[in-house]
């Protein structure tokens, strides 16, 4: 995807790939996990991944070779005054040489048009064929692959690694077909997503005519050639491999041809579409060291510099390359050495492994370290996006919505608001001219997600203090699009919460806040006196042992385990024992009152250390069988919440029910609920990744949504006695016209 004119690239220093080393020297091993990917069948994606050797070479007019000089520059031959060096590129079977200074005027122009390398008709199309609102026919596509010039033969050692090619390539060719001849043609399409360099970006937005500087030029031609030497290790079989590179393939200065290349991948990644394409990361500013070192690295501090290196990576703060991940579940990453990875070998495990050394016993877990606060960030990246393999075309029809959309485009602070709405417009696959009132282009996605069923826009958190908006107070978070809660998991599309111009959801009735407390967040916090201020507010409500330990699995939840720890029954009343043990004494010690039961005085030391035996006691801070530590894991989500939305929203609530019990609920909510007038529903049947099975809900207000509750379950008190299912009505929508 072309860039807009906001979009920022990178700057990178010429790498060496002739010699691929760590950060430290130490030479790369090969790693199959990393390496090695069986490639879909009859697709020609090839067996094996290995680094490329040796240089590409870019034929210049003098005999240059742009590569082979170590700045990377191209010597000055002879030719007109300021016209620098003449590029060859052969178009179909054609030769053409540019100018250096015309470069861009030609390439970005009509100079590389030609008839259709298959069918060998031109194309037709002219300003003014077709209407901007129509696509055209699959026929007048155009479709611009770009391919070595020269096949590669290779030497192959004993051991079958790939050394240094026997013949230089001397140019790359450019292959124009029609969209439908190209689903014949016998090749395998790479499309390389990358976060376009800065004086790139600047000579496309300059326009045709313009001067452009020589750096540009030289920086396209060595960007495609370290993509083309990074995969002359390819061996397609039976296919050839041609790429697709916004910088060659997109004619942008070529008006009535722009506007149709610029559909192609779109087009290639719909799920009806025969033509095989794989989508390539090129991350200039991550080695291979790094993506190596995420296996050779088992300390958890290497291992955490590693992943900071390619979360930090500019690739990931590029609208336009998100977008490009979304499309597809066939995907490649070159690193900037360039090495050649396959995704799915490279970050299968990843999620859980980063999870496990955020979220693991504090002995070894970079929770423990100084500086935990800069994980947060790390861990929010890769809990979506690319360690979870995951693309739009994958998901079930009825999780296509407007969460899933912003799971995995994610969202930047650096990104320009009408870009992004654009982009999960687009994949939503709504195509609705954007809306001028900033409220109405969200609205539109919320009312498309309400339709399906999906109550995502009613549980997302406004940035800021947003106010509501009186066309559909319902709807807090319009400014800034933000989705915490993961994907969905129900097994099946619910009803339509959309009912005769209302909004109308079907809700259970949980109960009444009577009290609420936020919990006592800040940059210092730990853990343990989050835990301890939540056993306090337990402790004053709860009337036995069972009440108490309810209540400790609904503040810290084990998310998607059939119980909270995932344990067998044993193991887990041997644990409930021994924290029974720690307040019996804590009892016996206090005398005849329990020093928590005071809320008046706030937890003192000895308040903390018996909070830290019962954390020690029920093994919170440990995996047990399960993927995460409970404790840890929702603490950080509630220091999360408080660093990206700059103030604490989690709290304790004591809600009673229907049949006056109280009991202790966490919550999370953008405005102060009125005790004794803001009630709390349930929305059954929907789950999300990071809420638990009959626990997600809403906080209502005087008819608002101000909060919202993500494992709220039924009180062992309760079990559902009391449980009362009701329509919500939240008020009418805008008819689609209005809008």
């Amino acid at each position: 995807m072309a860039p807009s004119s906001s979009t920022r690239g990178v700057k990178r220093r010429r790498p060496n790939i002739d010699s691929d080393t760590r950060d430290d020297d130490t030479p790369i091993k090969s790693d199959p996990r990393v390496m090695a990917e069986p490639g879909s069948e009859g697709e020609g994606i090839p067996q094996d991944v290995n680094p490329a050797r040796g240089q590409l070479a870019l034929r210049v007019a003098n005999g240059s070779d742009i590569a082979g000089r170590p700045d990377g520059a191209a010597s000055q031959g002879p030719g007109p005054a300021g016209n620098g060096n003449l590029y060859t590129i052969i178009v179909g079977d054609e030769e053409r040489t540019f100018p250096q200074s015309k470069f861009f005027e030609s390439v970005w122009g009509d100079a590389l048009d030609s008839p259709c390398f298959c069918c060998g008709l031109e194309f037709t199309l002219r300003p003014g064929d077709i209407p901007d609102h129509e696509s055209p026919p699959g026929g007048r596509r155009i479709l611009r692959s770009i391919s070595l010039a020269t096949s590669m033969t290779r030497v192959i050692q004993q051991d079958d690694d790939i050394r240094h090619p026997r013949h230089p390539v001397s140019t790359f060719r450019v292959v124009n077909r029609h969209f439908d001849c190209a689903g014949e043609a016998d090749v395998v399409y790479l499309h390389i997503s990358l976060n376009w360099h800065d004086s790139v970006a600047s000579a496309k937005d300059l326009g045709s005519g313009e001067p452009v500087d020589s750096e540009p030029a030289r920086l396209l031609h060595q960007t495609v050639a370290d993509t083309l030497n990074a995969l002359q290790a390819y061996d397609p079989g039976t296919r050839k491999v041609e790429i697709m590179h916004d910088y060659l393939s997109t004619p942008f200065w070529h008006p009535h041809l722009n506007r149709f290349c610029d559909k192609w991948f779109q087009s290639m990644k719909a799920p009806a579409s025969t033509i095989p394409v794989w989508l390539a990361f090129h991350w200039h500013d991550v080695s291979s060291a790094s993506l190596v070192g995420l296996y050779e690295d088992t300390s958890p501090q290497r291992f955490i510099k590693h992943l900071s290196k390619i979360l930090e990576s500019s690739w990931f703060r590029s609208l336009p390359a998100r977008f490009d991940y979304c499309q597809t579940s066939r995907v490649l990453v070159i690193s900037k050495d360039p090495v050649v990875f396959h995704a799915s070998s490279l970050f299968k495990g990843l999620h859980d492994k980063t999870r496990s050394y955020l979220y693991g016993p504090p002995t070894s877990s970079p929770s423990s370290m100084p500086g935990k606060s800069k994980y947060t960030s790390i861990y929010q990246l890769s809990n979506r996006l690319i360690f979870n393999l995951q693309s739009w075309g994958t998901l079930p029809s009825h999780c296509l919505s407007i969460h899933a959309a912003l799971h995995l485009i994610g969202y930047e602070s650096g990104w320009e608001r009408a870009e992004h709405i654009r982009a999960l417009y687009d994949l939503m696959g709504l195509g609705a001219k954007l809306p001028n009132d900033r409220f109405l282009q969200v609205y539109r996605l919320a009312i498309w997600a309400l339709e399906m069923g999906d109550p995502s826009p009613l549980l997302m958190i406004p940035m800021g203090a947003t106010e509501p908006d009186p066309r559909a107070p319902w709807l807090r978070a319009y400014s800034e699009l933000t989705w915490d809660l993961g994907l969905c998991q129900s097994l099946s599309r619910a009803p339509s919460i959309i009912r005769d111009g209302n909004l109308k959801a079907r809700v259970e009735f949980v109960g009444t806040i009577m009290d609420w407390e936020l919990f006592d967040v800040s940059e210092n916090t730990t853990s343990d006196e989050i835990f301890c201020q939540a056993v306090s507010n337990i402790l004053l409500l709860s009337s036995n042992l069972t009440a108490f330990f309810g209540a400790i699995d609904r503040i810290f939840p084990g998310y998607g385990n059939i119980n909270p720890f995932n344990l067998d029954v044993d193991e887990w009343q041997k644990r409930r024992e021994r924290a029974v043990s720690v307040l019996l004494k804590a009892w016996s010690d206090s005398g005849t009152q329990f020093s928590f039961n005071d809320p008046a005085q706030p937890y003192n030391d000895k308040q903390l250390d018996i909070a830290k035996s019962l954390v020690r006691a029920m093994e919170l801070h440990q995996h047990g069988m399960m993927k995460y530590a409970r404790l840890l894991y929702s603490f950080d989500e509630i220091r999360t919440r408080f660093k990206t939305y700059g103030r604490a929203m989690d709290g304790l609530a004591q809600i009673r029910c229907l049949q006056g019990h109280r009991d202790v609920f966490r919550l999370t909510c953008w405005e102060t609920p009125k005790t004794k007038v803001a009630k709390v529903y349930r929305l059954p049947g929907r789950v999300y990744a990071h809420t638990v099975q009959a626990g997600l809900g809403i906080v209502v207000c005087e008819g608002r949504i101000i909060g919202r509750m993500t494992s709220g379950t039924f009180p062992p008190t309760c079990m559902g006695s009391c449980k009362t299912t009701t329509v919500l009505d939240l008020g009418s929508v805008i008819l689609d016209e209005q809008v």
